[in-house]
């Protein structure tokens, strides 16, 4: 399971990326596309700066755009910078033979495996040609 700051991070990378380099959103933006708070959109923002996804910059207000290529970012790379979706470690062999350790090592695997397949652009192509609002991209 993906945390809501995750999730809010890949809505957030992808609103920024479909705004584009022209109309680079500001924090209060995307506090109202996203319907989070200005101070809980900063810390993620900051992350996602210093991972290279986005870029920050000043104006009148603080903008943010994309800076990591959304052809070739994928959610997965979003994701891990806010959670680590690794299966579980066991503490001896038997714990490894259970079957929820098999459960939830398969359900880490599958969902990595989804998530590096999903490009950002691939989910800015599809809001524009759904009518669907940019804040429901990951919900």
């Amino acid at each position: 399971m993906l945390s809501n700051r995750a999730l809010s991070a890949l809505n957030a990378t992808v609103f920024i990326a479909a705004k584009g380099h022209q109309h680079p959103p500001t924090t209060r933006e995307l506090s109202a596309a996203l319907g989070l708070s200005v101070s809980s959109l900063h810390g993620m923002l900051k992350l996602l700066d210093d991972h290279g996804i986005v870029r920050s910059f000043r104006g009148a207000e603080k903008r943010y755009e994309i800076k990591a290529d959304p052809a070739t970012t994928t959610a997965w790379d979003v994701v891990q910078i806010f959670d680590d979706p690794h299966p579980p470690v066991a503490q001896n062999a038997k714990e490894k033979e259970t079957a929820s350790y098999e459960y939830e090592s398969t359900y880490c695997e599958l969902l990595k495996d989804f998530l590096a397949s999903q490009k950002i652009s691939d989910q800015i192509a599809e809001i524009k040609s759904s009518s669907s609002s940019m804040a429901v991209a990951w919900a």
